[in-house]
């Protein structure tokens, strides 16, 4: 059963009503309670009940970007409170789906707001999807089923920059490098 989420306040009750705490949230690797209301209010995560947990659902591109014979990775998220996040992951960048749109179209918006590249749809090579459920390491406490749609990007060599690339959002710059 889906759960609407009325503000930010009924968002943190609801937690504490599956015995979750959301006070911790924020430090280290940890996204805060406002991130998740923002995932919510912009359609990007929903939140249901199953078999009485509560469960955040979350549908994601991750591209592998080459350029010859190298492959882009995420280096490190820098926060502006001063913390570093290094996640290990095993594609170049992923980004969620917002609400309404298909996996191609959140891979091309991906490309263009983390590498600052604008690509067509018909230069990624499609993967086969899955899904899996796991506890969150952006939200402890909170369970979470991924469902993951994968892309390869061979990069054109006019769009390679050595020294690699920055993402730089409001709250945290992301830093791509090649190996």
């Amino acid at each position: 059963m889906k759960i609407e989420i009325k503000n930010l306040e009924h968002l943190n009750q609801t937690l504490n009503d599956y015995d979750i705490n959301p006070n911790n949230w924020g430090n280290g690797d940890t996204r805060t309670l406002k991130e998740l209301y923002k995932e919510i209010v912009d359609g990007e995560t929903e939140l249901t009940e199953v078999d009485g947990e509560l469960i955040r659902t979350v549908t994601v591109v991750g591209i592998v970007v080459t350029c010859n014979d190298f492959k882009l990775k995420e280096d490190r998220q820098e926060f502006t409170d001063g913390r570093i996040r290094h996640r290990d992951l095993s594609v170049s960048c992923a980004e969620k789906l917002i609400k309404g749109e298909t996996p191609k179209q959140a891979a091309v918006r991906c490309i263009k707001e983390e590498l600052g590249i604008e690509i067509h749809e018909r230069e990624l090579t499609p993967h086969v999807s899955h899904s899996n459920k796991d506890l969150s390491s952006s939200y402890p406490g909170l369970k979470c089923i991924y469902h993951r749609n994968p892309f390869d990007y061979e990069m054109k060599m006019e769009y390679f920059k050595p020294e690699g690339y920055q993402e730089f959002q409001e709250n945290k710059t992301t830093y791509f490098i090649w190996q």
